[in-house]
């Protein structure tokens, strides 16, 4: 889904490199996130369940076009999409992904305000307008003195209150919102496609998420570091303090998740419950004879009893995996990985080769940054609504990887993104790609020799720390 938003905020324009009245296409979910962040910032998650979807219906309501100002629609501040300063917002948004109030089959005008002084304003008193969704009532939530704003609907401080005492979202809205009918819009919610997965997998990877078992797209704190019990999270877990974190299966789960599919947060039942299809690889190739599709997991066992490990394989012989608490999110090969399978609730029909090469990239030339005045943005895909990876500055030397009209995507120390054209000069339009002398092969061979070495002892790291864990339940 599509929201069109007219930018008059100068510091959207800055942000997404725009003008002022600019109309841009902004993804629903970033939008919604950002909305929820601009609106009630980090509040309790349920809080922010009921905004996000209070915000969704908005936009549906306008027919999915609206402006970035809170004086004509609602707050979208593009800079505020961010899952370390506002995870609870950007897990609101996903995880009521396609959700909308409706009443009649339509979507209601789900408007909202900061508070209401105890008692809303119905949409009569407010607009002269009746609509039996938006009523005149005690709100038992708002403890405020005054009203800020115009009253109707939900109430921003009462969400924040409900959530605090153990309300859902769902009793939120049903609240402030009566006779309402939460629907979830959009696709088929129990399929998406192996490229919408590995999309998602690409996530954690570029943002350079950390480790720690038992995670699964959480910001790793100080309280929660001195809180550990597990040897391994003791020992390394600080150096993830302050970013993102999953473990190897937790990958799994949240990209799921962010496609509103079901799974399970356990290496041996996504293997042995979710895989509609599986089997053993063999130096990296099915035994079956077929290729490896991207989007399939691809699983551990070595000399255990069970499925104790799982990454995902994004296609071009790369795999993407949560390693340990001491590697965070990184790339590897198939052929470190002994089984395979692929997950019932994604589709693998067309699933395609992508563009990513791993350790060795399949560039096309090499450019460099101009027309800018300090630093130029590097983003998710290809469009300014997309969120922003990290930035290069002026005069900085990129391996160009692939082109897709006016947004280039590129490669500068392992991180990969895409640039608007405009910004880059095209410096050397030789392909390259990385000469296999027989010295730097042997060379590649040492590398992935020690880096099989230390996974496979930050695997018996890993597997001694669960047996005493379940020594000491005995």
């Amino acid at each position: 889904m599509i929201v069109k938003v007219k930018i008059t905020r100068e510091e959207n324009a800055e942000f997404l490199e725009c003008n002022i009245n600019d109309v841009l296409n902004i993804r629903e979910d970033y939008y919604v996130a950002a909305v929820v962040a601009s609106e009630i910032g980090n509040s309790n998650i349920e809080a922010c369940k009921a905004q996000a979807v209070a915000a969704r219906t908005f936009a549906a309501c306008k027919n999915w076009s609206v402006t970035d100002s809170s004086a004509t629609d609602q707050a979208f501040r593009a800079k505020r999409y961010d899952s370390k300063l506002y995870p609870n917002a950007v897990q609101a948004a996903e995880e009521t992904s396609g959700e909308i109030l409706t009443c009649n089959g339509k979507p209601i005008s789900a408007v909202y305000s900061a508070c209401n002084g105890g008692r809303t304003v119905s949409a009569k008193e407010r607009w002269g307008s009746e609509r039996a969704y938006l009523p005149a009532q005690d709100d038992p939530w708002d403890d405020s003195k005054k009203r800020t704003g115009h009253g109707v609907g939900m109430s921003q401080r009462g969400a924040k209150y409900a959530a605090s005492i153990g309300k859902t979202y769902i009793e939120i809205l049903e609240h402030y919102y009566p006779g309402t009918t939460l629907e979830k819009i959009g696709g088929d919610p129990s399929m998406a496609t192996a490229e919408q997965f590995v999309e998602k997998v690409k996530i954690p990877l570029q943002e350079q998420w950390g480790y720690i078992y038992g995670t699964w797209g959480s910001i790793w704190t100080q309280a929660k570091q001195n809180a550990a019990t597990r040897e391994q999270t003791k020992r390394y877990g600080s150096k993830w303090i302050g970013t993102m974190v999953t473990d190897c299966s937790g990958l799994v789960y949240w990209a799921l998740k962010q496609l509103g599919l079901d799974g399970v947060h356990h290496a041996t039942y996504l293997y042995t419950d979710w895989c509609k299809q599986k089997g053993k690889l063999v130096n990296g190739m099915r035994s079956d004879g077929q290729p490896l599709k991207p989007g399939s997991l691809v699983f551990l066992q070595g000399n255990q009893s069970k499925i104790h490990h799982v990454g995902v394989y994004i296609g071009d012989d790369v795999v993407i995996e949560a390693k340990g608490t001491q590697y965070g999110v990184v790339t590897s090969k198939p052929d470190h990985w002994d089984h395979w399978g692929e997950l019932k609730n994604i589709d693998y029909t067309n699933s395609e080769e992508n563009m990513y090469r791993g350790d060795i990239f399949m560039t096309i030339g090499k450019a460099k940054v101009v027309n800018v005045t300090n630093s130029v943005n590097v983003r998710l895909d290809r469009g300014k609504e997309y969120p922003l990876l990290f930035k290069l500055d002026k005069g900085t030397v990129v391996n160009i990887l692939s082109k897709d009209g006016n947004w280039w995507q590129i490669q500068y120390n392992g991180r990969i993104g895409w640039v608007c054209a405009d910004y880059l000069m095209q410096i050397d339009e030789t392909p390259v790609q990385e000469e296999k002398t027989a010295a730097n092969v042997n060379i590649e061979k040492f590398k992935t020799s020690l880096q099989l070495m230390r996974a496979s002892i930050n695997g018996l790291y890993d597997t001694l720390d669960q047996l005493e864990e379940l020594v000491n339940k005995l």
